[in-house]
C-alpha cells in the first residue's frame, strides 16, 4: 500500500476541460453544421509545437484523455459543482490534452498549457455551460478554497472564433505561488473548444491566445469536414498499478463498500480516481478525493481512502505490524527521504513524526511527513487502522499545519464503521 502514497502537489489551474473516462465510443451528435462524434474530439487538440511548448521540459499530463463528469466538476472554478450538475447541463463528453512540467518549476515565464474539447447535447446546453464558466471566476474572486487555492482577480478579453469567441484571464494563488491562467476559445454549435496557458508572470498573452484560437478553429473545422489527416497525439501509458486496473472480486466482503464516499466528505468534494489495484495474494482498493471548501479555509486539499483485504486476521496483523515498523521505526525518515528523492520536483527539509489520534479498530497509528516544495511547505498525514483481516489507511494532503485533528478523527471513525459493517455483512 505504500508504493503510490506520496502524491505530487500540482498547481491547480482553471480549466474549461472535463474528463470522460473509458473508451471513445463514436456517438454522432448533430449540429446545425456538422455531425460530431466523441471519437473526433481526440483529433482536435493542438500539438506541443503548435502551442509553443518546449517538449524537452514539458510532457503530456497523465490526466489527459477522455474524462468523467465528476472530474469536470473538480476542474471547474466553482468548488460546489458536482457531477450531477454537469450532467444536468447537457454535457456529453470531453477530451483534454495538457502539457505540464513535472519539476513544478516556479521560475517566471510559461508554466503549462493545453487544449480541451467539450461536447454538449445541443447548442443551448453549450451556451449555458460556457456562460457559467465565464461568470464564475468573477463571482468567486477573493475567495479561498480547496486548501489554499484562491482566485485573486479575473478579467475578460476579446477573442474572435466560431459562433462565439471568448477569452478569460484569472490570477490564481496556490501556496506561495501566484500564476496567471489564460483561457481562450470558441463555440461551434454544441462544441466548446478552448486553449489554456499558465504563466508565472504578468506578461500580456492576449495576442498569443488569439493566434492559438485561430489555429484551433482551423484544426476543429478540418476534423469536422474530414479534410484533416491528423492522428490523435499519443497519451502516457496507464500505470498498471493505478486504481481501476483490477476487477472487483466475485464475492464479498467488498473493499469498495468499506471506502469513504462523497457523502462522508465536505460539500464540494469530488472523486479524482477509484478502483481495485492489482496485487499478489491480497485484494486492494483505492478511492482518491479532492476536498471541497467545506473542509474549511486552510483545510486539506485531498484525501485517499485505501483498503487491503487479507486472507485472515493473522496475516493482517503481521502486515499491519510491518507497516508500523516502516512508518514509525527509527529508519522511517530514510524511507520517506528515499521516496521523495525519486520525485521529479525539488524537495527539502523533510521531517516525519508520530501524531496522536483516537484509538480505532484492532490497532491504529498516525504519522505526519512535512517537506518544502517549489510552491511551499507541504504535509502528508498517513493514518492506518486494522480491523480483523482488513487494513485501512487514509492519506491527507495539504499545506503544512492545515490538516486539523477534528477532521482526521471524524473521517477515521466513519472509515472504521464502514469496514466493520461490510465485514459483518460479508
Amino acid at each position: 500500500m505504500t508504493e503510490r502514497w506520496l502524491p505530487l502537489l500540482l498547481l491547480v489551474s482553471v480549466s474549461l476541460a472535463c474528463r470522460e473516462g473509458g473508451d471513445a465510443t463514436p456517438t454522432p451528435v448533430a449540429t446545425e453544421q456538422f455531425a460530431i462524434t466523441t471519437e473526433q474530439l481526440a483529433l482536435m487538440p493542438l500539438s506541443d509545437t503548435e502551442l509553443g511548448v518546449d517538449p524537452e521540459s514539458l510532457q503530456v499530463s497523465e490526466d489527459s484523455g477522455y474524462l468523467t463528469s465528476n472530474q469536470l466538476a473538480g476542474d471547474t472554478i466553482d468548488p460546489y459543482d458536482t457531477a450531477a450538475d454537469i450532467e444536468a447541463m447537457g454535457w456529453l463528453a470531453t477530451y483534454s490534452l495538457d502539457y505540464e512540467d513535472p519539476t513544478l518549476t516556479t521560475a517566471p515565464g510559461f508554466q503549462d498549457g493545453g487544449t480541451s474539447l467539450d461536447l454538449f447535447r445541443d447548442t443551448g446546453s453549450a451556451v449555458s455551460f460556457l456562460e457559467k464558466q465565464l461568470e464564475d471566476p468573477g463571482a468567486l474572486a477573493g475567495e479561498i478554497f480547496l486548501g489554499g487555492l484562491g482566485v485573486r482577480e479575473s478579467s475578460s478579453f476579446a477573442v474572435q472564433g466560431g459562433d462565439q469567441g471568448f477569452g478569460l484571464k484569472a490570477k490564481l494563488r496556490a501556496g506561495d505561488v501566484s500564476a496567471n491562467n489564460w483561457i481562450a476559445g470558441f463555440r461551434i454549435g454544441q462544441l466548446i473548444a478552448a486553449v489554456r496557458l499558465t504563466r508565472i508572470d504578468d506578461a500580456d498573452s492576449s495576442a498569443q491566445m488569439q493566434d492559438l484560437v485561430t489555429k484551433l478553429e482551423q484544426r476543429v473545422r478540418d476534423v469536422l469536414t474530414g479534410s484533416s489527416q491528423a492522428a490523435a497525439i499519443p497519451l502516457p501509458t496507464i500505470d498498471p498499478e493505478a486504481p481501476g486496473q483490477a476487477s472487483r472480486p466475485n464475492f464479498g466482503p467488498f473493499p469498495d463498500e468499506m471506502a469513504l464516499t462523497l457523502s462522508d466528505l465536505p460539500r464540494g468534494s469530488t472523486v479524482d480516481e477509484e478502483g481495485y489495484v492489482p496485487r499478489e495474494g491480497r485484494i486492494e482498493y483505492e478511492r482518491h478525493f479532492d476536498l471541497g471548501p467545506g473542509a474549511g479555509e486552510g483545510g486539506p486539499f485531498s484525501v485517499q481512502s485505501n483498503l487491503e483485504l487479507l486472507t485472515d486476521d493473522f496475516e493482517s496483523a503481521s502486515r499491519f505490524e510491518s507497516y508500523s515498523d516502516v512508518f514509525l521505526g527509527r529508519d522511517s525518515l530514510d524511507f520517506f527521504q528515499g521516496i521523495l528523492d525519486s520525485q521529479p520536483f525539488e524537495v527539502s527539509n523533510i521531517d516525519a513524526e508520530e501524531r496522536g489520534m483516537n484509538p480505532a479498530g484492532d490497532g491504529s497509528f498516525r504519522v505526519a511527513v512535512t517537506y518544502d516544495m517549489p510552491i511551499g511547505a507541504v504535509e502528508n498525514e498517513f493514518v492506518y487502522v486494522r480491523v480483523g483481516r482488513v487494513i485501512g489507511a487514509l492519506l491527507f494532503s495539504g499545506f503544512d499545519g492545515e490538516i486539523g485533528q477534528g477532521l482526521v478523527n471524524e473521517l477515521m471513525a466513519r472509515f472504521v464503521q464502514k469496514i466493520e459493517a461490510e465485514l459483518a455483512s460479508g
